[in-house]
């Protein structure tokens, strides 16, 4: 599997969650604090799952230049769609 192809798929399993929001956004706002409505909004809105071929190519661009041989992703413990972006970069790289 190619990395474009592993960060579409990441993506693809991202949208499926998304997909699925209604029936997992209690178990997220009981985990993370946020109220139920946020993790629903935030799913519906602001997880970037239809990124563009431009778009995965500056993620792709980005990731090429990086030298060194791992990646650490930090993520914030409530800003949960921030996540995916990061996973995806990481798999870039």
């Amino acid at each position: 599997m190619t990395e474009r192809s592993a960060v579409r798929a990441l993506v693809a399993a991202a949208k499926s969650l998304a997909a699925d929001r209604t029936s997992i956004a209690a178990a997220i706002a009981e985990s993370t604090g946020l109220s139920r409505e946020n993790v629903e909004l935030a799913l519906a809105e602001h997880l970037e799952t239809d990124p563009t071929d431009e778009e995965l190519d500056q993620l792709f661009a980005s990731a090429s230049t990086m030298t060194a041989p791992r990646v650490a992703v930090v993520l914030s413990a409530n800003v949960f769609v921030g996540a995916l972006r990061a996973i995806a970069f990481a798999r870039a790289c």
